[in-house]
């Protein structure tokens, strides 16, 4: 390990190229090797969310460009770096200009959780990050074109009694441009790992908490369209409720969504 580090730092663009190759077999160190894991994790490369594509760094990379303030190491376990960089888990790490290491390969997350620290700072994925754009929950929903403090809790206590599969429903801090994420969630990445032990039986995905965002325009109409027509609303929220389960990667099947998606296109298409 002292050998490759020493040559990371002669020739990087080789290491680079080394790692391209038998990087997976270095991760397979980290999170098997307890007592060499942070060492072996110097090694690691990961692109990031200030780089451009295809360009990687070293946990000490990150570290060492943390702001005095920053606590914590954050990463977010992605398909591509494009659907990282658009996913809502992103939005309060980048209106706080928080970088994120990027990682596409379900391994990652085995190294990241096995880690769990580096450079004495804790690794956090940016799916659990508990950042706040706001004061508070409350405040943020009292803030200028956001939904009242009485119209918000009545939407949040009827989409748990309305949505199959939400066990409760808050006002977000720290969504910018989306209407609603799950939080708290298992790991899509663990749960596929899963479904392959369980030879394909995929887990029952247990009752999620919802962060709805009270000044997006969806949770604001979506608050007028209860009090209208109820019905069209029940099929909003769960289509809302959805489309935050695939944010997460967690709907297992997106067939189970078209029957609400069509009564959608349908009003859609008819003006409503």
């Amino acid at each position: 390990m002292r050998f490759l580090g020493e040559n990371a730092k002669k020739d990087p663009a080789a290491y680079l190229k080394f790692f391209a190759e038998f990087g997976q077999f270095i991760k397979e160190g980290v999170y098997t090797d307890f007592a060499n894991k942070e060492e072996t994790a110097k090694l690691l490369r990961f692109e990031s969310s200030r780089g451009e594509a295809g360009e990687l760094i070293s946990l000490d990379d990150y570290v060492g460009r943390m702001g005095a303030e920053q606590e914590q190491l954050y990463y977010l376990l992605a398909p591509s770096r494009d659907s990282a960089l658009a996913s809502a888990y992103m939005e309060a790490l980048k209106a706080k200009d928080l970088e994120v290491l990027l990682l596409y390969s379900t391994v990652d997350e085995f190294v990241m959780t096995n880690l769990m620290n580096y450079g004495g700072k804790p690794l956090v994925s940016a799916e659990q990050a508990k950042l706040n754009l706001n004061s508070t929950p409350a405040e943020g929903a009292a803030a200028e074109g956001a939904l009242d403090s009485e119209a918000a809790d009545a939407l949040r206590t009827w989409m748990v009694e309305t949505v199959p599969g939400v066990k409760q429903v808050e006002l977000s801090s720290r969504l910018v441009d989306s209407p609603a994420i799950v939080v708290g969630h298992e790991s899509a990445s663990m749960r596929k790992m899963m479904t392959m032990v369980e030879s394909g039986a995929t887990p029952k995905l247990p009752e999620q908490r919802l962060e709805i965002n009270a000044k997006h325009a969806i949770i604001k109409h979506l608050a007028a369209l209860r009090e209208s027509d109820a019905d069209l609303a029940a099929v909003v929220a769960r289509q809302l409720f959805s489309n935050a389960l695939i944010s997460a990667g967690l709907l297992d099947d997106p067939r189970t969504m078209l029957a609400d998606l069509n009564q959608i296109l349908e009003h859609a298409a008819k003006g409503k």
